[in-house]
């Protein structure tokens, strides 16, 4: 998923290019939704303990301030993203 980080919402590129979702609220309330979509949750048989597991690919632009707010949460919240600059060069 390739991410346009707005002030009051983002806009979220899936692979194909073909199908776009905007998503409204602050940077953070963004991040939370996207990490929702983006990580599953699975119970490691070893240690008995539920880990977060990152399933999605996500390609972040980090030209303005607000994408790197967003980039700020994302790295707050362990998930691990590539840098892109102008999501019109990606897209």
């Amino acid at each position: 998923m390739i991410i346009d980080p707005r002030r009051n919402n983002c806009i979220i590129w899936f692979v194909n290019k073909s199908k776009r979702q905007s998503i409204v609220g602050t940077p953070e309330e963004c991040v939370d939704r996207i990490v929702k979509y983006a990580t599953k949750n699975v119970m490691d048989k070893g240690t008995g303990k539920e880990e977060r597991l990152q399933w999605c690919k996500i390609r972040l632009d980090v030209t303005g301030s607000i994408g790197k707010l967003y980039a700020d949460y994302f790295r707050e919240k362990g998930i691990k993203f590539d840098a892109v600059k102008f999501v019109t060069d990606v897209v």
